[in-house]
C-alpha cells in the first residue's frame, strides 16, 4: 500500500511539474511576443513622429501659398494613414498565423470549433477596419466644418478640434476594451479546451480526458 502511495505521489510531482513547466514556457513565449509587438509598435510611431517634423519644417520654410500648403498637409495625414494601416495589416497577419497554426495543431478541438474561432477573428477584424474608417471620416469632415468657421478665432477652432480628437480618443479606447474583453472570453474557452493536461488529484491518478484552463 505505501508503495502504491509513492508511486501515485511521484507521478503527482512529475505530470504537477511537467504541467507548471509547459505553462510557465507559454506564458514566457507570449510575453515575449507582446514585447517585441510592443517595440515594433513604438519603433513606427517614432519614425512617423520624424517624418512629420521633417515636414513640418520644410512646409514653414516653403514659398509655396496657403492653399498648396494645406494640399500638401493633407496628402501628407493620407500617407501616414495608408502606412498605419498597412503596418497595423501585418501585425494582424503575424497574430491570425499564429492563431491558424495552434489550431491546426490542435486535437482537440473539432473543426467546427476551429471555423468558429476563425470566423470570429474575421468579424473582429471587419469590426476594426469598419469603426476606424467611420472615425477617421467623422474627423475629416469635423476639422473641415470648424476651419470653414468664420466665427470662430484661430485659438476656439484649435480648442474645438483638440476637444473633438479627445472624445474620439475615449471613443477608441472604450472601442478596445469591449472587443479585448470579448476576445480573451473567447480565447480563454478555447484555451481551456485545448489544455494538452490536466492536474490529477492524489484521488484521481490517472490523467483525465478533460481540461484545465490555462489562465
Amino acid at each position: 500500500m505505501k508503495k502504491q502511495i509513492c508511486i501515485l505521489t511521484a507521478a503527482f510531482i512529475f505530470l504537477s511539474s511537467s504541467v507548471w513547466a509547459e505553462k510557465g514556457e507559454m506564458k514566457a513565449k507570449r510575453k515575449a511576443n507582446r514585447q517585441q509587438m510592443k517595440e515594433k509598435k513604438k519603433e513606427h510611431w517614432q519614425t512617423q513622429q520624424e517624418e512629420n517634423k521633417e515636414f513640418r519644417q520644410d512646409l514653414k520654410a516653403s514659398e509655396t501659398s496657403l492653399d498648396e500648403k494645406k494640399k500638401a498637409v493633407k496628402e501628407h495625414r493620407q500617407t501616414q494613414h495608408q502606412e498605419n494601416k498597412e503596418f497595423r495589416q501585418k501585425i494582424r497577419e503575424k497574430k491570425e498565423q499564429k492563431i491558424k497554426d495552434r489550431m491546426d495543431k490542435s486535437k482537440r478541438l473539432t473543426d467546427e470549433e476551429k471555423e468558429e474561432m476563425k470566423k470570429f477573428h474575421q468579424e473582429q477584424k471587419a469590426d476594426h477596419e469598419e469603426f476606424r474608417d467611420q472615425n477617421k471620416q467623422k474627423h475629416g469632415e469635423f476639422v473641415d466644418s470648424v476651419l470653414k468657421n468664420k466665427d470662430l478665432t484661430k485659438d476656439q477652432k484649435k480648442e474645438e478640434i483638440k476637444k473633438y480628437r479627445l472624445g474620439q480618443k475615449e471613443e477608441r479606447v472604450n472601442f478596445r476594451k469591449d472587443r479585448m474583453s470579448e476576445r480573451r472570453k473567447k480565447m480563454k474557452d478555447w484555451m481551456d479546451k485545448d489544455e494538452p493536461i490536466k492536474e490529477p488529484s492524489m484521488t484521481e491518478p490517472e490523467t483525465s480526458s478533460e481540461s484545465t484552463s490555462q489562465y
